[in-house]
């Protein structure tokens, strides 16, 4: 396997809004915080101008990326063509067959430099997929990267923090100061390193229901559990404080109080219903 060039580059910044990441040494503590090994398969989402690409190729067995500009495609292709262990996939990660990129790979790790206004989206695709995800390793705004790791009562506390929790252990890896990219975003980066739960405390087949349970405690902030859970289950008033008190959960709390297993709890029983 040898080792990729580098293109000449003059586009960086130029496409799609994209900041580039370009430290040698901050690359490299991604890969190590990523936890990638010779025997790890890796999916990568943003293949940008292929500089982590070639990191990972050189650490991992097998790397599949995907980008979606058309306009830095080319660089990430000639970036990477020297490398026998890549495949360099251009479309939208929303858009792709993703069954038929992922089944075939068994079990793979996600690492992932997230466009700021897709983090949300992108993470909860990450976390719900049905194929054998070993970890999820993003670099994401510093705030939002704060709302993942929240826990009750903390700022930025709610459905993100809580399925991130559910299906992984969400550990902060590096903060990324908006200088290491070019061109700098108005606001710094972390990266988060997630290991997905050999055994998550949500089965698959609950995790729709769950999720719908957790979206309704927090569909409205400023109101209580019971007043968001009554007309999104269609429940009268006795019903909804009937199972609240099953959850041993107080009439008047609110969704951001809650413990994790205070949802699981509420989340079950209403399914029962």
């Amino acid at each position: 396997m040898k080792r990729g060039r580098k293109p000449a580059r003059d586009t960086r910044g130029k496409s799609l809004g994209q900041n580039f990441l370009t430290d040698e040494d901050i690359l490299q503590s991604i890969v190590t915080s990523a936890n990638i090994t010779p025997q790890d398969t890796v999916f990568e989402v943003g293949a940008g101008m292929g500089d982590l690409s070639a990191i990972l190729a050189q650490k991992c067995a097998q790397l599949v990326t995907v980008e979606v500009d058309d306009h830095i495609l080319p660089f990430a292709r000639l970036r990477l063509e020297s490398f026998d262990n890549v495949r360099v996939i251009h479309g939208d990660i929303r858009r792709l067959h993703l069954a038929e990129i992922l089944e075939p790979l068994g079990p793979f790790k996600i690492v992932a430099n997230l466009p700021y206004y897709l983090t949300t989206e992108l993470i909860e695709m990450f976390m719900l997929l049905p194929q054998p995800v070993k970890s999820v390793s993003v670099m994401v705004q510093k705030e939002a990267g704060q709302r993942v790791l929240a826990g009750p009562g903390e700022e930025g506390y709610g459905p993100l923090s809580i399925l991130c929790q559910v299906k992984a252990t969400p550990q902060k890896a590096l903060d990324v100061p908006a200088r290491y990219f070019n061109p700098p975003p108005k606001v710094d980066s972390m990266f988060l390193h997630m290991p997905m739960r050999s055994t998550p405390p949500v089965p698959q087949e609950e995790q729709t229901f769950f999720l719908k349970t957790v979206r309704a405690a927090f569909s409205q902030r400023r109101k209580t559990l019971l007043n968001n859970v009554m007309p999104f289950f269609r429940l009268e008033r006795g019903a909804a404080e009937a199972v609240l008190k099953a959850c041993g959960l107080p009439l008047n709390v609110r969704a951001e109080e809650m413990q994790i297993s205070q949802f699981l709890d509420l989340s079950g029983i209403l399914q029962s219903q």
